[in-house]
């Protein structure tokens, strides 16, 4: 699938369901300009990060395409709240909707992550909650569905918690049978 975006999203992990892959674009976006004033200024030499090259701007939202894997066709664009995930669970199909369970953020925290941060006594990572979602894609509703209530995209909080690398039984894969996620 080819999808044309001017400002390109940050990508760690997708959603893979038995028919369709879920790519997930926050709005933690890459920035030309703050690239190239990364560079100048010593990305590459250890004086700052590559994460210094994008910008988070919660005004865009969160969008999912939804590409089917026989053809590599888009089956669907969903925008959703800002969130922003490391680690993908599952991604299941229930009918005519597709159910994305992820460890998400309200906002991305990379700055707390830096060796440096993580050697303070106080962590700051330590400081963003995280939750298990599980985002619900109405494949019926159309190409450009908007998250609302009751709407093409449904939002539903898991688990009230951080839940990273997560595990589940792999004979669950795709069914969306799993009762928990370690």
């Amino acid at each position: 699938a080819e999808v044309a975006e001017p400002r390109p999203a940050y990508m760690h992990s997708f959603g893979l369901s038995r028919e369709y892959a879920v790519l997930t674009e926050y709005p933690w976006r890459f920035r030309l300009r703050r690239m190239l004033a990364s560079i100048a200024s010593g990305v590459f030499t250890g004086r700052r990060s590559a994460f210094d090259m994008f910008e988070w701007d919660a005004a865009l939202g969160t969008r999912f395409t939804v590409v089917r894997l026989a053809d590599g066709a888009v089956a669907g664009r969903f925008r959703a709240p800002p969130c922003f995930c490391y680690h993908t669970v599952n991604c299941f199909q229930d009918g005519d909707k597709l159910c994305l369970d992820m460890s998400c953020y309200d906002q991305v925290f990379y700055d707390d992550m830096t060796l440096e941060a993580l050697r303070k006594p106080a962590c700051p990572a330590g400081e963003h909650p995280g939750q298990l979602r599980r985002y619900v894609l109405d494949l019926s509703a159309g190409a450009e569905a908007q998250a609302r209530v009751g709407g093409a995209v449904e939002v539903r909080v898991l688990v009230d918690a951080v839940v990273e690398f997560p595990r589940f039984d792999p004979r669950r894969r795709f069914d969306g049978g799993y009762r928990f996620v370690y």
